[in-house]
């Protein structure tokens, strides 16, 4: 028999709640036409950014056309989405990338910023999930929870995560099934191919 939980650890799956969103970014970014000048200035730079920005979020959002936001504004989130691919000042690393033509260049900083946008997306989307499915719950189903996600998912769980009486994983349950699609995929990744 399915359970509740087996069914939102199936929607948890990256392949439902990552993997669409990555694919609807791709063809966002092959449908946004770049200046044809080339950005090699810190101006240029934000310009191109901020407008991709606009472009990958209103793709995204099924809009017809491109969001059209404050500039500056949207200057200061896109610093922030370069902070997913890139680290901290993420941005400033990217910058030179492209005006130097190295590491791939434009297409693999503009790959790696919408797949940021993507990714954030879904962890919108799979955080609101989670969210509606604990409502659901009654205290009780909340409370023994952990136990079936455990005896059933446990696998996906780091030893250290798992040992003695899993207190941290009690303690913020629905903050740590945010994490399943990570752990999927990293249990992916071990695994050999066939």
């Amino acid at each position: 028999m399915i359970t509740r939980l087996d069914r939102l650890m199936l929607y948890l799956r990256p392949e439902r709640c990552y993997d669409p969103w990555f694919r609807r970014a791709e063809e966002g970014l092959a449908s946004f036409v770049f200046p044809p000048y080339p950005i090699d200035t810190w101006i240029r730079f934000a310009d191109v950014f901020v407008l991709l920005y606009w472009h990958i979020e209103g793709f995204l959002l099924g809009l017809d056309k491109p969001l059209r936001l404050d500039a500056s504004e949207t200057w200061g989130h896109v610093q922030q989405v370069f902070q997913t691919p890139y680290g901290p000042s993420g941005y400033v690393t990217a910058y030179p990338t492209i005006a130097l033509c190295v590491e791939g260049g434009r297409s693999a900083v503009a790959l790696a910023f919408a797949h940021a946008i993507a990714e954030e997306q879904a962890k919108r989307i799979v955080r609101v999930a989670i969210a509606s499915f604990w409502k659901l719950l009654s205290i009780d189903e909340q409370i023994s929870l952990p136990d079936e996600f455990l005896a059933s998912y446990g696998f996906l769980l780091p030893a250290e995560t798992r040992a003695g009486s899993a207190a941290r994983l009690r303690a913020n349950f629905p903050t740590a099934l945010e994490e399943v699609p990570r752990l999927y995929r990293r249990l992916e990744q071990r695994l050999p191919s066939p």
